[in-house]
């Protein structure tokens, strides 16, 4: 799964967290539906999925980000693409 992750680029990831993670802005969505799972008030199921669509970019976003410590702390296989080593 980490090296599924780690092939993604950061522009999408960081594109799909400003667009798809926030929508709408004021407060954003993924914020609202977090608070309520919280509070326990998120109970139904399109609610739950809900949260998972929008909350889905910002847990990638996290993916990657420990992805890149682990390959740089060298407990990370390296992503090859064509035979050779892609920078992240």
């Amino acid at each position: 799964m980490m090296q599924f992750i780690s092939r993604i680029p950061w522009a999408l990831i960081i594109i799909a967290c400003l667009t798809v993670g926030l929508i709408p802005y004021n407060p954003p969505h993924v914020w609202q539906k977090t608070v309520l799972m919280l509070q326990g008030r998120l109970v139904n199921p399109a609610d739950l999925w809900d949260l998972f669509f929008h909350a889905l970019p910002w847990i990638l976003l996290v993916g990657k980000v420990i992805s890149l410590i682990g390959q740089e702390r060298g407990g990370g296989t390296p992503v090859h693409h064509h035979g050779r080593h892609m920078p992240i």
